[in-house]
């Protein structure tokens, strides 16, 4: 991300955040086509985030894909 900023200001991190999206927005397409439910998250929360940078300060998180089974169709019903 700095890299990204040091090199093209602003749009490294809109390039940088448009890429995963892509990637997450894929991944949420690919795990409902298997029977899984999901919501991807444009905002992270500040927990994850310190969980996340805590083993290396010049990470960022960007944004959060999350998966599972549907409450109304858990594993063994299907």
């Amino acid at each position: 991300l700095r890299t990204a900023v040091r090199c093209a200001g602003v749009a490294g991190y809109s390039d940088l955040l448009v890429r995963a999206a892509a990637l997450a927005y894929n991944c949420w397409l690919l795990a409902i086509g298997r029977g899984l439910g999901g919501c991807l998250r444009g905002r992270a929360l500040a927990a994850s985030t310190a969980a996340f940078a805590a083993g290396d300060p010049g990470r960022r998180h960007l944004l959060s894909l999350t998966l599972g089974h549907p409450a109304d169709r858990p594993p063994a019903l299907r």
